[in-house]
């Protein structure tokens, strides 16, 4: 540029703080699915925990350092424990994270599944979840939950169609 000066700041960070300093610009890029920030902040969280430093605090920093709420996080590393095949499908982009989260919670892989087939918002799964809990025979509200989970039943209408019918 033929510039002569340049002004700059110099932090002395340590090994770790380059390190969470790296995951931070990382974790910034556009184009990470769910898992791959769920797996950065559990490395960031695993680098607060070396340096002695508790969960809660450890969170908190995390939140602060990524711009991301806590409870965003939890919930982007429950994530991890999902099933394997939960994780490919976020990862491969064949679901959103919050879409999974919300199927996982209703009926595990197999609605997260059903949830990628019909290709099930998350506005609707939650909308059909509602519905299925409010059915009061706890028979007829388990069998409508398996027609959910299996796809055969994914419209939030006939849900509560269905279930009316079979009381």
């Amino acid at each position: 540029l033929g510039w002569k000066d340049v002004e700059v700041e110099v932090d002395e960070l340590s090994d770790e703080e380059m390190a969470l300093q790296g995951l931070a610009e990382n974790f910034q890029r556009e184009g990470l699915s769910d898992i791959e920030k769920a797996t950065g902040l559990h490395t960031m969280i695993q680098m607060f925990h070396k340096q002695k430093v508790a969960e809660p605090e450890a969170m908190k920093r995390v939140a602060k350092f990524v711009g991301l709420s806590e409870a965003w996080i939890r919930d982007l590393l429950s994530m991890l424990e999902m099933e394997g095949s939960v994780q490919r499908a976020i990862r491969d982009r064949k679901i959103a994270g919050r879409t999974a989260l919300e199927a996982h919670r209703f009926g595990g892989k197999e609605m997260v599944a059903t949830a990628v087939v019909h290709k099930l918002p998350v506005h609707r799964i939650s909308a059909i979840a509602k519905k299925v809990r409010g059915i009061p025979d706890a028979g007829v509200r388990e069998k409508i939950r398996q027609d959910v989970v299996s796809g055969r039943l994914v419209e939030p209408e006939r849900v509560e169609e269905k279930a009316r019918k079979m009381l």
